[in-house]
């Protein structure tokens, strides 16, 4: 198994290998949109950080590495303080930008990689779940084989 930690992994993402990622998701990310948001939070949890939903004693919850998050603690999808902490763990200091911007719309998001865009949403939280989306499997994608219980391919389909 490769034996690499997740900042080594974060630091060896490009602007090229991003934007690569994030043409290659704009159909799972527009699906992922029209998800609820408690949907959305379930396949941020399982599929991004690799948690998995309990059983027995911890029904309506995530376990991962023995700790328990209730389903209701982990809501990244609308909880600006949850998206915050989901996205400083695939954080790439000096090299992330957030940016707000206008439109005829109105205000949306952007979320940039030096000057990739690697996610946007109408509101920040969208913002930063599509840009963690994003990271993880543009990550997932530099090795074959899984990093340390961090990163490891994304197969599954959205519904």
């Amino acid at each position: 198994m490769i034996n690499h930690s997740k900042d080594e992994v974060l630091t060896q993402l490009t602007a090229d290998k991003l934007r690569q990622a994030r043409l290659n998701l704009e159909p799972l990310l527009r699906r992922w949109s029209k998800l609820s948001p408690d949907d959305q939070d379930r396949y941020i949890a399982t599929e991004i950080m690799g948690w998995t939903i309990g059983r027995g004693k911890h029904v309506g919850c995530y376990v991962y590495e023995e700790k328990v998050v209730p389903f209701e603690e982990f809501q990244p999808s609308v909880c600006l303080r949850t998206a915050y902490n989901l996205f400083e763990s695939f954080l790439i200091p000096d090299q992330i930008s957030i940016q707000p911007c206008g439109s005829a719309s109105g205000l949306f998001w952007m979320v940039y990689f030096k000057d990739a865009y690697i996610g946007v949403g109408k509101t920040l939280q969208q913002a930063l779940c599509n840009a963690c989306i994003v990271i993880k499997h543009a990550a997932a994608s530099l090795d074959k084989e899984p990093v340390q219980r961090f990163f490891y391919p994304v197969n599954r389909v959205l519904p």
